[in-house]
């Protein structure tokens, strides 16, 4: 993120108007890592894991087109479940950043 947030600072100090994710006194991490994962990361791999399921299929030389469905018809695919759990713990932290900005709003000024 903090490229990012250099871009921001430069466009700051150009004034010109700061890219989106890259005010670092506005951008909430976690959400943006939500963000990131929703947009490119799955994308991505569903594209990778489709291109390896056609791969597979265009290499497999049975003659029994039930058997060639059922090996590949499955094809497991580890990064799901990383992706996942990984975007599971940027929601769990965007819940606390919420959280913790609602509670400081409330505080009575001093």
């Amino acid at each position: 993120m903090e490229e990012f947030f250099k871009q921001g600072d430069r466009e700051r100090e150009l004034n010109i108007p700061i890219s989106p994710l890259c005010d670092r006194y506005d951008t909430l991490i976690p959400e943006s890592q939500i963000n990131f994962i929703d947009f490119i990361v799955e994308p991505t791999f569903k594209i990778c894991g489709d291109m390896l399921d056609y791969i597979l299929e265009q290499n497999t030389q049975k003659t029994n087109e039930e058997e060639e469905k059922k090996d590949h018809a499955g094809i497991q695919k580890p990064w799901d479940k990383c992706i996942s759990e990984n975007k599971k713990k940027w929601q769990e932290k965007t819940m606390k950043v919420r959280g913790l900005s609602l509670i400081e709003k409330q505080r009575p000024s001093l």
